[in-house]
């Protein structure tokens, strides 16, 4: 792992749009980002409760001999990304128009909200049944298959029990499946589309760590919360119930109930699962969320390469350690980044 400062060179971001109309290419934002005359808006986000990474253009309608962007560019184009900070050049974005705007008052502007092809996963439902023994990396390998995208499997892997899907496919991805892993494992995940792969890998993996310092003018501002909110101190674990109506309890885990107080979670237990298996979870839990817990709002100089589940480093106001990012947008006009983080540990 390499801890590096970021560039002090602003990022340039450049746009190319491929029309399904006219088959054309069009590179509408010229590589002097901000100057162009063309692009007056760029932000590209990676939300926490959102699966797809998303990017809104704001551009002028301009004309060309095709006729006006406005007619030209439409839903399901594709779009590309691309960011230079001076020392890299590489791919940030990769995706298809979802909706299309367009303001006829004075600027004139059209608003493209793109979206990489996780959005068809956020948008799509299924109805799907893995017997028992199947592992996580086959059983989202199969999924992704369906949805004919690749799938680059590098987290780590359990057997489930006989699973019946239904529902949001992001939802089967994340709640069913990977949540699953992270229980069970201890060990959290990030999942990207990536030149348009779908890649699962453990959060906190990548190789190199930017360093976010107020000293060396990268950070600019930081906020930070603790909250109780979300925190477990004992867990019931449940198995099956009698023709009564009573659940059997076949066990307690405790956590810090003397120092945060009573706050119980109940743990259903399937008959195919050990309750050693069950106990690990519940331990798990409580590693997790055993505790209150501090988050933070970081914004700084825009560094394109920073990702939602990432690691990095920040020293700026109270935060002097390592972080997880659970949020970030890139705002490529203001040349700054916004993050809510996490203390990694």
């Amino acid at each position: 792992m390499e801890y590096i400062l970021p560039s002090k060179l602003n990022p340039i971001y450049s746009i190319a749009i491929v029309s399904n109309k006219t088959g054309k290419r069009y590179a509408v934002q010229s590589i002097n980002y901000p100057d162009s005359k063309f692009v007056t808006s760029l932000k590209l986000s990676e939300k926490e409760k959102q699966l797809a990474q998303s990017a809104q253009i704001k551009l002028m309608n301009a004309k060309t001999d095709e006729g006006y962007f406005t007619s030209i560019f439409d839903v399901m184009d594709r779009v590309v990304i691309y960011a230079n900070d001076g020392e890299r050049s590489e791919e940030v974005f990769r995706g298809v128009i979802w909706e299309k705007s367009y303001s006829s008052k004075i600027a004139k502007e059209i608003t493209l909200t793109c979206y990489d092809n996780l959005i068809f996963f956020m948008n799509s439902e299924v109805s799907e049944y893995f017997s028992a023994g199947k592992s996580s990396q086959t059983i989202l390998n199969t999924l992704c298959q369906k949805w004919g995208v690749t799938l680059d499997y590098k987290y780590e892997s359990i057997k489930h029990p006989k699973l019946p899907l239904s529902g949001s496919l992001s939802d089967v991805f994340l709640s069913d499946i990977l949540d699953e892993v992270k229980k069970q494992t201890g060990v959290k995940y990030s999942v990207r589309s990536i030149k348009d792969i779908i890649t699962v890998s453990k959060a906190a993996s990548n190789q190199v760590v930017y360093e976010i310092k107020r000293t060396d003018g990268a950070a600019i501002s930081t906020d930070s919360t603790k909250s109780m909110d979300d925190v477990v101190t004992k867990i019931i674990i449940t198995g099956s119930t009698d023709d009564n109506g009573k659940t059997a309890v076949e066990a307690v885990v405790e956590g810090e109930m003397a120092k945060y107080g009573t706050l119980q979670k109940v743990q259903s237990k399937e008959k195919d699962v050990s309750l050693s298996e069950a106990k690990n979870e519940a331990n798990n839990t409580l590693a997790e969320n055993g505790k209150p817990k501090w988050t933070y709002s970081v914004s700084s100089i825009d560094i394109p390469w920073v990702h939602k589940g990432d690691l990095v480093s920040v020293k700026a106001g109270d935060m002097t350690q390592e972080y997880l990012v659970l949020s970030v947008t890139h705002d490529a006009g203001d040349k700054t980044m916004d993050l809510e983080v996490e203390l990694y540990a």
